[in-house]
């Protein structure tokens, strides 16, 4: 049985924060794959449609994973440098099967 942990995350930010969120969230990524193991996946993507719309596609190994990440020092200062710039988040859980050894370090 797979007891991975997969997200997609739905923001949406004031336009005068688009460009510094995206950066900070871009960074924050890197940090999450770099330091936590368990993290799998971690993409940031921009909506073509409006520029103010944000996903995150995040992907974790097992519970420990992700409970590790949700009480993790990066995510909290994560959340307050952006807490201000978001005027909605929304958290897809995704269940079912899916392959992430087809994304980037999902080999694993």
């Amino acid at each position: 049985m797979d007891n991975r942990h997969l997200f997609y995350v739905e923001i949406l930010v004031y336009p005068d924060y688009r460009d510094s969120f995206h950066s900070i969230m871009v960074e924050h990524s890197k940090n999450t794959l770099k330091n936590e193991p368990g993290c799998l996946v971690f993409d940031v993507l921009t909506d073509d449609s409006d520029p103010n719309k944000f996903g995150l596609f995040e992907v974790y190994a097992d519970d420990a994973s992700l409970n590790f990440h949700k009480n993790s020092k990066s995510l909290g200062t994560n959340r307050q440098q952006t807490d201000h710039m978001v005027s909605k988040r929304t958290i897809y859980v995704i269940s079912g099967e899916l392959d992430v050894s087809q994304f980037p370090g999902g080999n694993n």
